[in-house]
């Protein structure tokens, strides 16, 4: 399958959407909210499931993954959280043991954000409890770009023979 890059305009409701051949090996998704132009790099178009084994795990699509990077940008270009007060999105606690795949540095970078994603629909604060769900990673490039991290989940999370009180602990999901 070829990658490819996706030119969403949106006007209110309606949307026109174009799709051309992108010369590089990651997928480019550029939208248009409201006049502003936004660019959003590497969203998979493809399922990612978070949990390995365990029973609870998840898998998303590529649609559900691609519409929850594009809400937690919205908010954080925004500066709109779910509650209001240190709510989500919220900037990522880097924890070492995690590598994301090597996109325009977020395995480097301090301006990471993460944002619940769910099977069905986009957090809104009351439809899930933050603390369940795994979590869309996201870094801030500059106000009107981000580029999607990965997914990551807190099952069956590697944490050290003595693991630090209060703090969380994350694994990668896999494609």
């Amino acid at each position: 399958m070829q990658p490819f890059k996706v030119l969403i305009t949106t006007f209110l409701a309606a949307a026109t959407v174009t799709a051309l051949p992108s010369p590089d090996s990651e997928i480019i998704v550029e939208f248009q909210p409201l006049s502003i132009k936004d660019v959003v790099y590497s969203v998979p178009q493809h399922d990612i499931h978070c949990g390995g084994n365990n029973p609870q795990g998840k898998t998303y699509n590529g649609d559900q993954i691609w519409e929850t990077t594009v809400a937690a940008f919205q908010r954080i270009k925004n500066g709109t959280h779910i509650p209001e007060k240190n709510g989500w999105p919220k900037k990522y606690e880097w924890n070492e043991k995690i590598q994301f795949k090597k996109v325009l540095g977020c395995s480097e970078s301090n301006e990471n954000w993460e944002f619940p994603i769910l099977e069905h629909g986009i957090f809104d604060g009351n439809n899930a409890k933050p603390e369940e769900v795994d979590r869309v990673v996201i870094r801030r490039i500059g106000k009107r770009e981000m580029a999607y991290c990965g997914l990551v989940t807190h099952l069956d999370a590697p944490k050290p023979k003595k693991p630090e009180k209060g703090k969380d602990y994350y694994a990668v999901c896999e494609a």
